[in-house]
């Protein structure tokens, strides 16, 4: 359903305003457009249209109790849409279009709509292969791709790109997404061509490091360097960490405990890392992966240290790499001007 002209500007209008209760009787005529299936639903075109203003709705919430009651009526909706995954979808690639005019006032708003939205996408895929594809498609093609350059189908050009929101989505994958999957993580493969949820999940963190870097310019090489270390250190490092011997309560959360399905996992990733095609700065993150697998028991915390050193360096390049390519390139025209 399209809504004509002057309705959808008075519509968007009454959306962004700060007036708290003309946004909520907006906000109720938006569900009954949502659910309506006749005369059509809404199409893309029109979603993106309706969430243009949404983001704004919440933006002007302004109160905690405003502010969690737009949060909850808008992840509510995901249920309730005609069109589920065009609602997601749309959502994500709003927030990721406008993440740079977010200021640190309002920044965690948008964090907490990306978790809540996250865990009801989650929600509604129970144990349906299709919707966990949907899902992880969604989330690479929205956040990762026009980042790291890994479709050459992407219009680059048209594609939001948003560093902080990919970020984030590192940081609460495991805990959101594969710690929810049916299953549990104790059925994960690494299989490409796995049917499990866990593995259609771990999908798009596997493809950050294993897929070829020479359509990616310069810039999103380097964001997807960025992108690995955090992914390493949020959810790889985390899923592969193995059990102590002596358990206390200081110990870390252990998601992998059986050496069996540990020696497997380490098995698959090193015929994964180790293709040709697969980046060098992307399998030096996947060899660590597998060595801190074939660690089944740390015995102390003096074991866990040595464990640490045992398994190499992995970042040592990082900041002259990453963290400082502007230093680096003032000393070399500081270096030219006195020759």
């Amino acid at each position: 359903m399209a809504v004509a002209g002057t309705a959808e500007t008075a519509l968007a209008r009454q959306l962004a305003t700060s007036d708290a209760q003309v946004r909520n009787r907006a906000l109720r005529k938006v569900e009954r457009m949502l659910c309506q299936r006749e005369p059509a639903p809404l199409s893309p075109k029109g979603m993106r249209r309706v969430w243009r203003a949404l983001y704004y709705t919440l933006w002007f919430a302004d109160t905690p109790s405003a502010i969690n009651w737009t949060l909850e009526r808008l992840c509510s909706w995901l249920g309730l849409a005609v069109d589920n995954w065009l609602y997601f979808e749309v959502m994500w690639e709003t927030i990721c279009r406008y993440w740079i005019e977010i200021d640190h006032l309002r920044l965690d708003k948008y964090y907490a709509l990306l978790n809540r939205s996250l865990s009801a996408a989650t929600s509604l895929c129970v144990d349906q292969v299709d919707h966990w594809r949907r899902l992880t498609g969604i989330v690479e093609r929205v956040v990762f791709e026009p980042l790291v350059g890994t479709s050459a189908d992407l219009d680059r050009e048209a594609a939001p790109a948003a560093l902080g929101m990919a970020l984030h989505v590192c940081d609460k994958w495991l805990e959101l997404v594969l710690c929810q999957a049916p299953g549990g993580l104790e059925s994960l493969t690494l299989d490409t061509d796995s049917t499990h949820p866990v593995d259609i999940a771990v999908q798009p963190f596997l493809r950050l490091y294993l897929a070829p870097m020479e359509r990616a310019s310069a810039t999103q090489q380097r964001n997807r360097k960025v992108l690995m270390r955090r992914a390493f250190e949020r959810l790889w490092e985390p899923l592969v960490r193995a059990p102590a011997a002596v358990p206390n309560q200081r110990d870390q959360l252990v998601y992998l405990s059986q050496p069996e399905h540990r020696q497997q996992l380490a098995e698959r990733l090193f015929k994964l890392a180790s293709r040709v095609e697969v980046p060098p700065y992307g399998r030096r993150f996947m060899y660590g992966c597998v060595r801190r697998l074939h660690t089944a028991v740390i015995t102390s915390a003096a074991a866990t240290a040595a464990a640490a050193a045992a398994a190499g360096p992995l970042f040592n390049d990082f900041d002259a790499r990453i963290r400082k390519p502007r230093q680096r390139r003032r000393r070399r025209r500081q270096q030219r001007r006195r020759r």
